[in-house]
């Protein structure tokens, strides 16, 4: 884990909303909350020191996570073999891919659901998938069936939508990298971003074949706040 620059991003914060010396504050933090279980591996190599209820509390946390990144991976894998069979290429965003790469403990660091990017040719493909696999929209979606939108203008279909199985599995699939809100202000050449993603190896522990570059990952890190 990145032990220092994640007590730097604590402290950091600190400074701004609390004047307390404990770090109950970090669970109810709209920002470094994510971080509480993070907080359980910095106590268990003498980084920082919690009390023994505080302890107790992040180790349930870290170890909740750690079951469920279990069990998340699993859903996901199901998903992407698909995909995969349909010649659908996918580039994960933010923490689906950030969890192993930056965070040698993928534990400490929470996660609610999966974001994916897929070619804008394929966004309709993949829905479709998505379905067949029995993941649903939610109602706030309010669409009835991938038809619905497949004959919406392009500047009129969303940049990205949710979808949620019976079980909880969340994923967030994506066609483009903004929010409609920063379209205004950044322009993104979708077709540039894939043509700049890289290659990864393969692996039995590697869900993934492919990432953005360095330059687009960080760019969309910062929009997002996503680390």
């Amino acid at each position: 884990m990145l032990e220092k620059p994640v007590l730097n991003w604590i402290e950091s914060r600190k400074r701004f909303i609390s004047n307390n010396d404990t770090f109950e504050w970090v669970i109810r933090d709209p920002i470094v909350g994510r971080l509480t279980s993070a907080l359980f591996v910095l106590d268990k190599n003498k980084c920082i020191q919690l009390s023994d209820a505080m302890r107790e509390f992040v180790r349930k946390i870290y170890l909740k996570n750690n079951l469920e990144q279990v069990w998340r991976d699993s859903q996901l894998n199901i998903i992407l073999k698909s995909f995969d069979a349909a010649g659908i290429k996918v580039i994960p965003l933010k923490g689906a891919f950030l969890k192993n790469a930056l965070y040698a403990d993928p534990a400490t660091r929470t996660m609610n659901d999966v974001d994916l990017l897929v070619r804008p040719q394929d966004f309709f493909r993949a829905m479709d998938l998505l379905i067949k696999n029995r993941m649903q929209l939610p109602a706030q979606e309010n669409l009835e069936n991938v038809e619905q939108l497949s004959g919406m203008p392009l500047a009129w279909q969303p940049n990205a939508l949710s979808f949620v199985n019976e079980a909880g599995f969340a994923l967030d699939l994506h066609q483009n990298l903004l929010n409609p809100w920063f379209r205004p202000a950044y322009t993104v050449d979708i077709d540039q971003v894939w043509g700049r993603s890289l290659d990864l190896p393969a692996g039995e522990s590697n869900l993934w074949k492919s990432s953005l570059s360095p330059y687009d990952m960080l760019a969309h890190i910062c929009l997002h706040l996503a680390l």
